[in-house]
């Protein structure tokens, strides 16, 4: 693991046993500090191996060591009872991973470190406890093999199906679909500006972008209902896929996609068409980083992904699937205050094409009037009229005889 992800990732260690495996166990997690640990005040009564779920669930983490109840007591007996193999090791601890904070990071990084630290807690246990005692052939098998061991629940599954990339590809394939039809809405409007007045315009122009952005998401959200696993509610992958979900999935989707294509809709009404491919990769490629990092691993310059829609879409949509880290609150509110401050700029910026497109400015396709692409929208408008009345034209020759003429226009 990366020196800087590993530092930034946040791993709880939460001793319920109060015993001599508790404090064991606790003592050598500690020894390794590849990981932020968090010792949590494990004496408050509230907590037990549920509330540590939820906790995880809930706070943010990315896991935690739970040292279960009665870890101690439970080995102390199988020592003494000697034949006893009923003992369970893996019930001394639990580890709690909860991937649907962030599926790419959790399988990457902190899942197989979360075994190794497990692993090398247990392993290091095992040699310390023998050492410790004289009479290991009075030992049972069970607790001279493995005294300690432990056990993984994934406290917020997120590993089904598409779930993991399908914030990424929805956003990926409507922001492609949204950039051709609003290249094509820009080339084909052009007399618009020149007939129509500007609150007409912002109320069209505005409606169309909700439109598609609803039809868009609707998509979306039935692909992630279409390609879920089967048996995606009889097995633990996940929260059920309800009505509410999928509405939930869908608005989700609305916003993210509603808040693109207006950022898209500014950039294309006022450059001219050679700066729209780099507006357009610019998109893609945030969108597309947004969707998979995680905030807490990347640098502090690149922080300002937090106001991407697809980083805020692919939160929520996490959330709704798995239920860990709801930051409801954050992620909505930062996705209706993109699309109203988007309002009010594509509205100046409808504003300032029509005044563009008046004053000859810049021409239907938005070249500038420097521009050596750049041609006037009256003389445009002048050839398109002369080219209309030149195809359908009927070519009248004096000289010709009536009969012919007949023939040339009926064909007798």
């Amino acid at each position: 693991m990366g020196v800087y992800a590993a530092a930034r990732i946040e791993l709880d260690v939460i001793d319920l046993d109060h015993g001599y495996v508790g404090s064991q166990i606790t003592y050598f997690l500690q020894q390794r500090n590849t990981l932020k640990l968090e010792v949590v005040n494990q004496n408050r009564p509230q907590y037990s191996l549920a509330t540590a779920k939820e906790y995880v669930r809930k706070s943010g983490r990315w896991g935690a060591f739970v040292i279960n109840p009665g870890a101690s007591n439970r080995l102390q007996r199988a020592i003494l009872a000697r034949n006893d193999t009923s003992y369970n090791s893996s019930e001394a601890m639990t580890v709690l991973l909860s991937s649907g904070r962030n599926s790419v990071v959790s399988s990457k990084y902190v899942q197989p470190e979360l075994e190794t630290l497990a692993q090398y807690a247990t392993t290091q246990f095992a040699i310390a406890h023998v050492s410790s005692t004289r009479n290991v052939t009075e030992w049972s098998l069970s607790t001279l093999i493995s005294p300690v061991g432990y056990t993984t629940v994934d406290v917020a599954p997120y590993g089904f199906g598409i779930a993991r990339y399908a914030p990424m590809y929805a956003v990926f394939v409507s922001v492609a679909c949204t950039l051709a039809a609003q290249i094509l809405v820009k080339l084909s409007c052009g007399e618009m500006y020149s007939r129509v007045n500007h609150h007409h315009l912002a109320v069209y122009f505005h409606m169309l972008m909700v439109a598609w952005s609803t039809l868009l998401s609707l998509f979306c959200a039935l692909a992630v209902l279409a390609f879920r696993e089967r048996g995606y509610n009889a097995q633990r992958l996940g929260l059920p896929m309800t009505a509410g979900r999928v509405l939930a999935i869908f608005g989700t989707f609305d916003a993210a996609l509603l808040v693109t294509s207006q950022w898209l809709f500014f950039w294309i009404t006022l450059l001219p068409p050679d700066f729209v491919p780099f507006i357009f990769v610019l998109t893609l490629t945030t969108t597309s980083v947004s969707s998979t990092v995680a905030l807490e691993l990347v640098p502090a310059s690149l922080r300002w992904i937090v106001a991407v829609p697809g980083y805020n879409s692919a939160t929520l949509f996490r959330y709704i699937v798995s239920g860990a880290y709801p930051q409801l609150g954050m992620h909505i509110g930062i996705l209706l205050g993109e699309a109203g401050a988007m309002f009010l700029l594509n509205s100046a910026a409808i504003m300032v094409r029509q005044y563009w497109l008046i004053s000859g400015f810049a021409d239907d396709a938005g070249w500038f009037k420097a521009s050596i692409f750049y041609k006037c929208p009256a003389i445009a408008k002048q050839e398109s009229v002369s080219d209309m009345e030149q195809e359908y034209s009927i070519e009248d020759d004096t000289n010709e005889p009536v009969d012919q003429i007949r023939y040339t226009l009926f064909g007798s």
